[in-house]
């Protein structure tokens, strides 16, 4: 039926009004996990119990990923489940073909639990910057340490983008197809101006001398990007895993308990532990991450605030002391 080609999601996504990378996710979700279990039933004859037990099963499962690799459900790929299905199921009672969205009536799926996010120690971020720094991408990572940037925001930014004291974060690059391509922040939130530290002022302009004596020296192409390949262009963002592992490496930092190297994504979590550590207002910190809403924030890093409801129970403590000697 044509609602299962919907399922398939064979319109192109600039057609749906979708990013190429999020029509690739859909069209992952359906072909993996939802045309194989429920593809051969009609739309009509799909129920919410039906989907229900797909999730369930789902839920207690494993799949294997287009990578090879084999992993177990988690809430976000369960969550795309159910809301893939919900959008090819929408297409059906838009042409009449039913009227109820079993999908959306669905019990919310649960999954495996949400990873602890990892921060760099305090220690450890020091390290980092000082034996990567006057290296070609020691800016990028004290610069990734201290603002919370994005990788695709930190490899896109140009140097007209750099006032001398701030950055304007306004666009990214990111992979669509296997190419590099620039395009803007999805929100207006997203979009925002970060006053840089001292030192990593001193870096940059380090960084831009170095870069200028290149083009002199060696001929390396003029660009107006911080930081490029040595052809002056993007560097890829998948290509930056290996060298912020052996950034690690020099640094001295070890793997995660599991064997894990540290991920270029664990440099946000690291910006944000410090500026909640520091007691920076979480409405700051979400604006500084480029969060589209403060629950975002909340949802993100709660158990980095969990430790505040003691702080304030303490000082309720000491602002009533004598009630509790009582």
């Amino acid at each position: 039926e044509e609602w299962q080609a919907n399922i398939r999601v064979k319109r192109s996504p600039r057609s749906k009004g979708i990013a190429v990378r999020t029509f690739e996710q859909y069209e992952s979700i359906s072909r993996i996990h939802i045309v194989p279990a429920l593809g051969n039933i009609k739309a009509r004859d799909l129920t919410r119990p039906r989907v229900d037990r797909w999730l369930r099963d789902l839920e207690g499962s494993t799949y294997l990923r287009d990578n090879g690799t084999t992993v177990a459900y988690s809430a976000n790929t369960l969550r795309l489940c159910r809301v893939v299905l919900g959008m090819a199921l929408q297409w059906a009672i838009s042409e009449g073909i039913v009227s109820r969205n079993v999908a959306r009536e669905s019990k919310p799926p649960g999954g495996r639990p949400r990873p602890e996010k990892h921060a760099l120690s305090e220690e450890q971020a020091r390290r980092l910057i000082q034996a990567t720094r006057g290296s070609e991408l020691g800016p990028l990572w004290a610069l990734m340490i201290t603002t919370g940037l994005r990788r695709g925001e930190a490899l896109g930014l140009r140097w007209k983008d750099y006032d001398g004291e701030s950055i304007t974060v306004t666009s990214q690059i990111k992979l669509e197809a296997g190419e590099v391509v620039r395009g803007d922040l999805k929100t207006d939130k997203s979009k925002r101006r970060l006053r840089l530290p001292e030192f990593v002022i001193r870096d940059l302009e380090a960084h831009r001398e170095r870069q200028l004596k290149q083009v002199a020296q060696r001929g390396k192409p003029q660009t107006d990007l911080m930081f490029t390949t040595s052809d002056g262009g993007y560097i890829r963002p998948d290509n930056l895993r290996k060298r912020f592992i052996a950034a690690c490496h020099l640094a001295g930092i070890e793997p995660h308990e599991d064997g894990r190297p540290w991920g270029i994504h664990e440099l946000r979590h690291t910006a944000a532990s410090q500026l909640l550590n520091d007691r920076i207002p979480m409405q700051i910190v979400s604006r500084t991450l480029g969060h589209s809403s403060i629950y975002v924030t909340l949802d993100v890093y709660s158990h980095l605030t969990d430790q505040d409801s003691e702080l304030i129970a303490n000082s309720m403590n000491d602002r009533y002391d004598e009630l509790v000697q009582k």
